[in-house]
């Protein structure tokens, strides 16, 4: 939806958006409605060129996101009001203080690390080492943002077919085909595989690259109000983002606990069940992380299939041997911060050839 409206607002109007079912009925519709500034590894961890180079991609992508849903004409329940990187060790806070070394060195962000004290007076009774405030993560609604881009676009004209499941795409008479089930076929100059797990199903070629997983999430029933307001409005993770929470309309929302797990839910395509063994352990995980919430009925588990890559990054430009195709995808379960700065990379490549922004040879799904 993203690169729709980007392209559209280039000029580039004869742009179609063709979607399985509805739009957001997977896993960006899903999510847990967190804009942080990280990838599945810190930036740190990655070294100093390529560290740097994704931190000034995603804090770009991040800062023109909350620009435009600060701007935008429709309801997005936006709180920009920071994140909170939450240590269980020790170990995992000095990770956080090289982090935010890193962060202030390459963006000259300030995110201060937070004692053990500092953040039992944020989150009462907590056992947590410490953690890092990052001042410019924010929580909004998935579902909202991306049927309210879709308005946006659509009110030139429709421009986003539904119920439209595509089955292949192959070159024929310097054009390309693109096959709709039951439906018959489009004709185009060019595709962008916005896929991300399930790229290939249509992508064969890149499923050792491209590999899905299932992340899950559970809600709570309406807090007590007096328990809702031991919880900040914010975004909010720990064990190195593999567990994430926030309050929202009265609700805790709680992901993560894959990990915990046999087989870590990888390979699992699948977003119509849930894992109850991942279910227990994220109550678990409630119940020993934020014991102020007691005696809460979970009454609400879905899940959402995610996409990781051999090297943490995502694939963003070109398909290897294919003329005029693209993709945007392996976003290794940070879609939000990746999928606006990475359509504008490829609204430039099919406009100019080129694009100057940062990721453009670090994403080149060449690479693989």
């Amino acid at each position: 939806m993203s690169l729709l409206y980007n392209l559209v607002n280039a000029g580039i109007t004869n742009t179609y958006l063709v979607e399985e079912n509805t739009v957001a009925s997977h896993a960006s519709g899903r999510s847990s409605g967190q804009l942080m500034l990280r990838g599945s590894k810190l930036f740190h961890e990655l070294g100093d060129d390529v560290g740097a180079e994704y931190l000034a991609f995603i804090g770009e992508n991040n800062r023109r996101f909350i620009k435009g849903l600060r701007a935008a004409g429709f309801d997005t329940d936006l709180r920009d009001t920071g994140g909170l990187r939450l240590a269980a060790t020790e170990d995992e806070l000095e990770k956080l203080n090289l982090e935010s070394k890193f962060i202030l060195e390459h963006r000259k962000l300030n995110c201060p690390i937070m004692s053990k004290a500092e953040i039992q007076g944020i989150l009462p009774q907590t056992g947590f080492a410490g953690g890092m405030f990052v001042p410019t993560e924010a929580t909004f609604n998935p579902y909202k943002v991306v049927n309210g881009l879709r308005e946006l676009v659509e009110k030139k004209g429709p421009r986003v077919l539904t119920d439209c499941q595509v089955t292949g795409v192959k070159q024929e008479d310097k054009s390309l085909a693109v096959s709709i089930r039951h439906k018959g076929v489009i004709r185009a100059k060019r595709v962008v595989y916005c896929l991300n797990a399930y790229t290939p199903e249509l992508l064969p070629e890149l499923a050792e690259v491209m590999t899905p997983y299932r992340g899950q999430m559970i809600a709570t029933e309406y807090l007590e109000d007096s328990v809702a307001q031991l919880l900040p409005q914010m975004s909010m993770t720990c064990n190195d983002c593999h567990e994430y929470f926030r309050l929202h309309n009265g609700r805790l929302l709680v992901g993560g606990m894959r990990h915990a797990v046999r087989g870590q839910q990888m390979g699992l395509i699948n977003d119509g069940e849930i894992s109850p063994g991942v279910f227990d352990k994220l109550r678990s995980f409630v119940a020993g992380a934020l014991p102020f919430v007691q005696n809460v009925k979970f009454s609400h588990t879905w899940s959402g299939i995610m996409c990781a890559t051999p090297d943490s990054l995502p694939l963003i430009g070109n398909v290897p041997g294919r003329e005029n195709e693209y993709i945007l995808g392996g976003f290794n379960g940070y879609g939000f911060g990746h999928a606006l700065h990475g359509s504008m990379i490829i609204k430039d490549l099919i406009k100019t050839g080129t694009s100057t922004h940062p990721g453009v040879q670090l994403f080149d799904p060449g690479r693989f």
